[in-house]
């Protein structure tokens, strides 16, 4: 019997490692952000997923070169977890495809597969970067919250691609 690597008993397996947790939001937990598909860069085949966010919202991800601490700065009512500061900076998936609704599920995603992002051209805020063996990439997704400051973010998840 031959089984794919990133099956596992219950369904498809997480590629990413998680980050640092996200706040509470308007559901009573912290929205997560995972990685789902291959893990070599060369296959081009992820999909971004964020989940447990409020239904019927809209948002994007985020993406950066390094994490720091939760930092609550102007984050609304969660933290931002990708460094702005480092190389690269904060970059944001915002094509007219990549901007997302939580739907009634609270959940949105981003598939390579189905060209909705291109793994040799993320963004950076000073322009892209390819997705290769030994780069690690962090994401985070932020979405639109019906209580408080109006915003929030998921918690951050990173693949370091082989």
């Amino acid at each position: 019997m031959e089984m794919s690597a990133d099956i596992g008993p219950t369904g498809p397996q997480a590629i990413s490692v998680p980050g640092c947790v996200g706040a509470i939001t308007a559901t009573g937990s912290p929205a997560i952000c995972e990685v789902y598909g291959d893990i070599v860069a060369a296959n081009g085949d992820a999909e971004l997923r964020a989940s447990d966010m409020p239904a019927n919202q809209f948002g994007i991800f985020a993406t950066g070169l390094a994490t720091i601490a939760p930092m609550t700065v102007n984050s609304g009512n969660g933290w931002i977890c990708i460094n702005p500061g480092a190389q690269g900076g904060l970059g944001r998936f915002q094509g007219a495809t990549q901007i997302k609704n939580t739907g009634a599920g609270g959940t949105f995603s981003l598939d390579s597969g189905a060209a909705e992002w291109d793994m040799t051209m993320i963004p950076t805020s000073t322009g892209t970067y390819a997705a290769m063996t030994g780069t690690t990439s962090n994401f985070q997704a932020w979405f639109r919250e019906p209580v408080g400051a109006g915003w929030n973010f998921t918690g951050s998840c990173a693949v370091t691609w082989q």
